[in-house]
């Protein structure tokens, strides 16, 4: 498989997939194009033959897959897919469907990012050849186990954001704001934590997005380490950051957040600050950004 640069800022922990922890940022370039690129050379570029490989399904989390590549023995991620995805007879099904250890025809774009573990964004089609068991998978149990560690209970969620920009796909981490947590600690002993926070338009601190396209505005994909029960969003405008709100908070105006393979903002537009409140199974967390242009 071809291997494309991606370049990775401030990434600490493991990188998996498009989600980067700790605030990191990534570009992916693809290959033999740049800004500066002729259009003979992109239009050779955006016909390159699709790649076939094999591959066997390892787990899914927080909405991405973990492969077993079978001819390198290493393991990438990919975003599980949702109209892409067929049985041994050509038939769309559900990712439900896909167990551990099944095999899997996997076609492409062949550009697999370089970090770890590998990232296929580029995916067109998967197809499952054969079931298998999970003793099939057992070989990159070791591996598999060091980039999906046991979850730690008291670990509050975290938020990644995802977006488009011209020859690049972009995730940047939203900044967590308040929080109550509950959950059973290593004892056995029921734990309540509340974290508060200031009101967002008082935050020191707060994630920026950059929009670069002439619209300023981009839909926004929401990926939470953990899978909330519910997403709901407001917004206020940028310039109110820092006012003295002596009289009382603005009221922010509702956003739609929509739910469909993942949580989704369509639309965030640049001069606003959001916050996204989001409910788990534990607890609930607030997360804000700036979109900017």
């Amino acid at each position: 498989m071809k291997k494309e640069n991606a370049v990775i800022f401030g990434v600490t922990g493991v990188v998996v997939a498009a989600v980067l922890i700790g605030g990191g940022i990534y570009m992916k370039t693809e290959r033999d194009r740049n800004l500066n690129a002729d259009t003979e050379s992109a239009a050779e570029d955006s016909n390159r033959a699709e790649e076939v490989q094999k591959a066997i399904f390892l787990a899914e989390d927080s909405g991405l897959w973990y492969l077993g590549d079978l001819e390198h023995g290493n393991i990438y991620v990919t975003h599980t897919p949702s109209d892409t995805l067929y049985d041994e007879n050509g038939n769309a099904i559900d990712p439900s469907e896909i167990k551990k250890g099944d095999f899997l025809q996997v076609e492409g774009d062949g550009i697999m990012l370089n970090s770890y573990p590998g990232q296929y964004p580029g995916i067109s089609r998967i197809m499952r050849i054969s079931g298998g068991t999970e003793a099939d998978a057992e070989k990159f149990d070791e591996e598999l186990s060091q980039i999906l560690p046991e979850k730690d209970p008291s670990e509050i969620p975290f938020l990644n954001l995802c977006y488009t920009q011209p020859n690049a796909q972009v995730t940047a981490m939203a900044t967590q704001g308040g929080y109550t947590w509950s959950y059973v600690d290593e004892d056995g002993n029921g734990q309540n934590v509340v974290a508060d926070s200031a009101f967002i338009l008082e935050w020191t601190e707060l994630s920026d997005l950059n929009i670069e396209n002439d619209e300023g505005k981009t839909d926004l994909e929401l990926v939470f380490s953990e899978e909330p029960d519910s997403v709901t969003a407001e917004r206020w405008p940028a310039e109110d950051r820092g006012q003295n709100f002596g009289n009382g908070y603005p009221e922010g105006e509702s956003v739609s957040v929509e739910h469909a393979e993942s949580w989704s903002i369509p639309g965030a537009e640049a001069g606003y600050i959001y916050e996204v409140d989001a409910v788990f199974e534990n607890g609930t967390v607030s997360y804000g950004f700036e979109v900017k242009k």
